[in-house]
């Protein structure tokens, strides 16, 4: 990014900050949760919302890096909730949906690289098989590889990626059930968030997940959080493929003026 976008990003967060500080006391940490997807050069205009290329996807983490955003897990986020352990300042969750091979092979290295950590949600059924879904997914063997590297946390994104508000309540538990015992069985860690597919849920699907042992649960709302957001219906930002990193910055910016009030 050269310098002269780099001011003028700059003074646009510095603007926006300055104009809402009069305005409503944000309730503790604002927190931005990001929402990729697969991750490729190799995509139709129309499927941007479930794919971006390594060179942009680069590029936004990139600046992330350059605007002092700190990445955290959702972890980490549940101490801060439950106990007021601390928070990095500029907190950030990224995290990618589906469980593609490409996050593993491109997402995974470039996380490395800028010293960054995330979150994957993963469809555990096309863990186990492979002509399930059009893009390949990772393996169990890889899926333990990126959580022992405490790069990647391993979290739960349904069991075959249904729409939880078209099925019956049974239909809904063997989701949210089966992908539980998915990850605790072939990583060895009992996953502790749900993402919901499409972000559609119900009270009786959170209320299974709570029984489950999910401690936390998302959905795609936009916006960003705070300490007011309900820890079952933590909101994401899903991130197109041809979204510039200036205009990811802006979003984020934007998102957390309308938090603090609007100006």
């Amino acid at each position: 990014m050269n310098l002269f976008k780099r001011i003028l990003i700059l003074l646009i967060i510095f603007t926006l900050t300055v104009s809402v500080s009069g305005f409503c006391e944000v309730s503790g940490t604002m927190l931005p949760i990001l929402l990729y997807h697969n991750v490729t050069d190799f995509y139709s205009p129309e499927n941007k919302g479930d794919n971006i290329s390594p060179r942009v996807l680069e590029s936004h983490f990139k600046m992330l890096k350059d605007f002092g955003f700190n990445t955290i897990s959702f972890g980490q986020y549940w101490d801060y909730r439950t106990n007021g352990t601390p928070l990095p300042e500029n907190p950030i969750i990224i995290s990618f949906d589906d469980g593609y091979l490409s996050n593993y092979f491109i997402a995974y290295p470039m996380l490395k690289k800028y010293g960054f950590k995330a979150t994957i949600f993963t469809v555990t059924k096309a863990s186990y098989d492979s002509s399930y879904c059009n893009y390949r997914h990772f393996s169990w063997a890889q899926a333990q590889e990126m959580q022992n590297s405490g790069v990647i946390d391993i979290q739960s994104h349904s069991y075959s990626h249904f729409i939880h508000t078209d099925k019956t309540e049974e239909e809904n538990e063997k989701e949210i059930t089966t992908s539980y015992f998915d990850i605790n069985k072939n990583i060895g860690k009992a996953p502790t968030v749900y993402a919901y597919p499409s972000g559609k849920f119900t009270e009786n699907t959170q209320k299974k997940a709570e029984e489950t042992g999910y401690k936390m649960q998302v959905i795609v709302r936009g916006g960003i959080n705070d300490d007011t957001t309900p820890l079952n219906e933590l909101t994401r930002l899903n991130i197109d493929g041809d979204m510039s990193a200036t205009d990811l910055i802006n979003l984020i910016v934007k998102y957390k003026q309308n938090l603090k009030g609007g100006i």
